[in-house]
């Protein structure tokens, strides 16, 4: 519950993991109450708890763009 309301994470952003031990950077594919799914950069689908995600510092790489916003084209 706290990353669907509190936490700045959302589907489709670009993130990385700050940890020593692991380099977990990619794009966030789903988030459930227990998981967060990440499709790796180097093409790895890899599942994290999101009680991980909560106490790890995550830097947000990148937003997803939303197609169309501001274009009156």
């Amino acid at each position: 519950m706290i990353l669907f309301f509190n936490h700045p994470v959302r589907l489709g952003d670009g993130i990385r993991i700050l940890d020593k031990d692991f380099d977990w950077t990619g794009e966030v594919k789903d988030i459930t109450g227990f998981y967060l799914f990440m499709k790796t950069d180097d093409g790895r689908n890899i599942t994290l708890p999101t009680s991980l995600i909560i106490q790890k510092g995550t830097e947000i790489m990148s937003k997803p763009s939303i197609e169309g916003k501001g274009n009156n084209d």
